[in-house]
């Protein structure tokens, strides 16, 4: 065991830092609170030779005052026995444990013998005055204990004296400490001796605050005479001044005032139930800072009831700075009770702040930041999903890396080992990796907490992202700053080139929301909210090539097909970007024994536009096991019917229908070339999205008038306009003006009819005809729905039916505006009434601003939108339009 001893004595550097990693050094000590390895507040009374003759032994001068080896020290530090501290010893020092004879730890059973403490002798008169005259004859002394607002009664009333010269054992002599006898319960003095430090009088301190030497003591300011209430203070300089204040308001007989004597050390007296038992109210009075609150604390878990946690406002103590010259916030400045009346206040304020103060609780202070990495405390939890994050003004990006060693076998030859590790990039262009903080031994792997190595606390290591599109020589360049962004605005055209030379749309805005919605995905994680795009029209009308598209051009962009509601589940959480659901019927269908967990899919799709209601816990009906999957993100739905009422809020509505034969040459098939070229726009977004994030939540902060869910989920997108152009944020006012807020179910054609009015609405047509209505629906609905046979009419297509219903509706206006011929059609022309454009003014958030013919719609086949719906004038306009060119040839 001597040789565990000296090994541990030779290597104290690196030991004392094992041992106690919260401690500092302090000339030739290393210096921590206790032996515990609690933070000192000040220099700290826990001490460890780092050399010279008592090199690696310990000793606490809170304690009782005795050295003892590193071997001690370890198994007091862990509360193990001490077999086990040898042989941890052992392990850590790499040493042979051949030879070592190790103590037995078998427990053998003593017959426990009740401790006795040595009588207290009383003090010796003589002596005392002989120090109380040293004090009162030091001006310096005096002053400063005037400074404090102690009176001459109250200095004679303690017995303070000034300590004379003491040379110790290493040769260094220290006087003049302010020096006090202890007082017991009964308010007899003992000749046991407290100690101060007094600035710039007492010569060679033994600590900076105060000390004493054995174990730690309850101080009484006055004797036990069954008073109903206890003050604790942090010191027996508070104790003091308190005692004064409550002397001269006649309060002593009501409240007892004490302390401890060894700063955080709590004495064994008060660990007793008994002790407490007595009071009816118990009062801690600790300072105004977090290791009094901690103090506190601690000492409130030994009390069998109701305490009460007092604090002397912040107000009354000076600012304190932090290393780095920043003020500290006010419940850091320390205010104690010395402060409290030294600043004149008045024993009614202090007896308020008793009155009020609130039961003393275990504190679970805010989440912790950066600025108080080094508070000890308990925090609350609130770890943060690092995949995609953004916080305080940077994105996150995970991507796993593989990384390769040299190393060397037992038989001494050279070998690469790989693994893969998944790292963090920062929008700072810096690299970060998951680190598990230091625990107490012993903690299960559940409870470790993990965060990144720029100390963002995080739920969990970093996962690598199979559908990561951000290629790893491109985040390589921006890590060395050597990626050129161009601006946003000619980033925005190239997205909006792309988007129309692959699909048409029927309502040219929607490009805009399509472009912008782009650009939104590689900056998604800057809001609370954002859109879900919803891509509606009749099959074969270009929804698939849309969504592919997209997909290709978005942020970790991927297409969910027919699959499990559950394996698209997973899949949103583990893209972590824009995902498309090619066909939303289609997983619909898949669900099979398990069309609950589509219908589970959809509640969670509808609260997935918001950050703060995106993670949902998903059971497994297989296994019944449970996981957090975080839905998060912007989404393209394509689906042939509509959607719910309660999804549709949530989204941006994408009109797609059959190409006219004009427009049919403007779109092309792309090749490799047009998607490489995709690809290098697709890397310069995820460049871009790095180096804008900051600047876009500035810019959405601006955006402060909010009205609704549809503001929410428009802001991404607006804020980008933004940076684009004026021009840009026109065009999206004029697209968000025009979209279907309400999207309905397909299942009945009376709802759809009302949509169909809201568009023609929108379009300007307050006047119209049956036959525009039918056209208009059959862009919303399939041909043959609803119809009994593929070869009958729907009864939605008969205009008798349309008509009924416009005025069941009370949609209609009464005035007679008569019938007009319209290439061979003999048409009535209607007028919708105010009840009904009102409706859509009030949606829009805008007048009406032009008001078209009923007949303004058909401009011509070739660019016609209804030119694919089995246009009734159609055959009739291309006969006339083909006597016309004859007639002019």
């Amino acid at each position: 065991m001597k040789l565990i001893a000296s090994q541990l004595r030779d290597d104290v550097e690196r030991v004392v830092h094992h041992l106690f990693p919260n401690g500092k050094k302090v000339g030739i000590y290393w210096v921590t609170g206790d032996i515990y390895d609690t933070p000192a507040s000040n220099n700290g009374s826990f001490k460890i030779a780092l050399s010279g003759k008592k090199q690696g032994m310990c000793r606490d001068f809170n304690g009782d005052d005795t050295w003892f080896d590193l071997l001690d020290a370890w198994y007091k530090r862990f509360n193990i026995d001490k077999k086990t501290a040898a042989m941890q010893a052992v392990e850590f020092l790499g040493i042979s444990s051949t030879g070592i004879g190790f103590p037995s730890s078998k427990i053998v059973k003593v017959e426990s013998k009740p401790k006795v403490r040595p009588k207290a002798q009383p003090i010796r008169q003589s002596w005392t005055d002989k120090l109380v005259s040293r004090l009162k004859s030091n001006q310096r002394a005096m002053h400063y204990l005037a400074s404090r607002s102690l009176k001459l009664a109250t200095i004679e009333e303690f017995k303070l004296g000034l300590s004379t010269p003491y040379t110790n054992s290493e040769g260094i002599t220290s006087s003049d400490a302010l020096v006090f006898p202890m007082r017991c319960e009964d308010g007899s003095f003992i000749s046991t001796n407290g100690y101060y430090c007094i600035p710039d009088v007492t010569e060679n301190p033994t600590d900076r605050n105060g000390w004493m030497k054995g174990a730690p003591q309850v101080y009484f300011t006055h004797a036990y005479r069954k008073q109903k209430k206890i003050f604790v203070c942090e010191g027996v300089k508070d104790a003091w001044v308190v005692y004064q204040n409550l002397k001269e308001n006649n309060l002593l007989q009501d409240i007892l005032v004490c302390s401890g004597t060894h700063g955080s050390s709590i004495p064994d007296v008060m660990r007793s139930e008994g002790f407490w038992s007595r009071f009816e109210k118990i009062y801690l009075g600790h300072d105004h800072d977090s290791a009094g609150d901690r103090m506190a604390e601690k000492l409130s878990e030994l009390i069998l009831k109701d305490c009460y946690r007092v604090k002397c406002p912040a107000s009354y103590a000076p600012a304190k700075y932090s290393a780095d010259g920043t003020i500290k916030p006010d419940s850091e400045w320390g205010a104690d009770w010395t402060d409290f009346f030294k600043a004149d206040s008045c024993i009614e304020e202090f007896l308020s702040l008793l009155n009020d103060s609130p039961i003393c609780a275990t504190k679970i202070d805010l989440a912790e930041g950066s600025n108080n990495f080094l508070a000890e405390g308990r925090f609350n939890v609130a770890p943060v999903d690092i995949n995609g994050a953004y916080i305080n003004e940077r994105m996150y990006y995970p991507v796993q890396t593989l990384v390769r060693k040299k190393e060397i076998d037992e038989y001494g030859v050279e070998y690469f080992s790989e693994r893969y590790e998944t790292v963090v990039v920062r929008s700072d262009a810096t690299v970060h990796k998951a680190i598990k903080s230091p625990a107490p031994r012993g903690t299960p792997d559940s409870e470790r907490v993990i965060r990144l190595s720029d100390g963002t606390l995080i739920r969990s290591e970093p996962k690598p992202n199979d559908f990561c599109t951000w290629k790893w020589s491109n985040i390589e360049a921006y890590i060395n700053r050597r990626v050129k962004v161009r601006s946003t605005r000619d980033i925005f055209d190239d997205v909006y080139n792309t988007l129309k030379k692959a699909v048409w749309l029927p309502v040219k805005e929607d490009y805009v929301i399509l472009s912008l919605t782009v650009l939104a995905t590689y900056v998604q994680n800057v809001f609370e909210s954002v859109p879900i795009l919803f891509l509606n029209g009749q099959a074969g009308t270009g929804k698939s090539q849309t969504g592919i598209i997209m997909a290709k051009l978005s942020c970790n962009g991927s297409v969910i097909g027919q699959v499990s509601a559950a394996t698209a589940a997973r899949h949103i959480d583990a893209a972590r970007g824009f995902v498309v659901f090619d066909d939303l019927e289609g997983v619909a269908s898949k669900g099979g024994k398990d069309g609950g967990q589509f219908s589970e899919l959809v509640q969670a799709l509808k609260v997935s536009y918001n950050k703060n209601t995106a993670e949902k816990i998903w059971t497994d009906v297989k296994t019944m096991k449970t996981e957090r999957l975080n839905f998060f993100g912007i989404k393209l739905i394509s689906n042939t019917s509509g959607a719910d009422d309660i999804l549709s809020t949530r989204m941006l509505r994408i009109q797609t229908r059959h190409m006219p034969d004009s427009e049919k040459g403007t779109i092309k098939k792309l090749n490799a070339t047009d998607f490489t070229k995709i690809e290098a726009l697709r890397q310069e977004l995820h460049s871009w999205g790095f180096m804008k994030c900051a600047e876009i939540e500035e810019q959405a902060s601006r955006f402060n008038e909010k009205s609704g869910r549809f503001d929410e989920i428009a802001l991404p997108l607006r804020v980008i306009a933004k940076m684009v152009s004026d021009e840009c944020s026109k065009e999206l006012e004029v697209a968000l003006s025009k979209q279907r807020t309400v999207v309905i179910e397909t299942s009945d054609p009376v709802e759809t009819l009302k949509e169909a009015v809201k568009n023609l609405i929108k379009e300007g047509f307050i006047r119209f005809t049956v036959t525009q209505v039918i056209l208009e629906l059959r862009t919303l609905l399939d041909e043959n729905f609803g119809a009994d046979m593929t070869n009958s009419i729907p009864e939605w297509q008969r205009p008798e039916w349309v008509g009924r219903q416009l005025r069941t509706l009370g949609l209609l206006d009464n005035i007679d505006l008569g019938r007009t011929t319209f290439y061979g059609k003999r048409l009535k022309v209607m007028q919708f009434n105010d009840h009904a454009v009102n409706e859509v003014i009030e949606e829009l958030g805008a007048t009406i601003e032009l008001q078209k013919d009923p007949f303004d719609f058909c401009k011509g086949c070739s660019s016609c939108p209804y030119s694919n719906s089995h246009c009734e004038f159609k055959s009739h306009r291309l006969q006339q339009e083909q006597k016309d060119k004859i007639k002019y040839n």
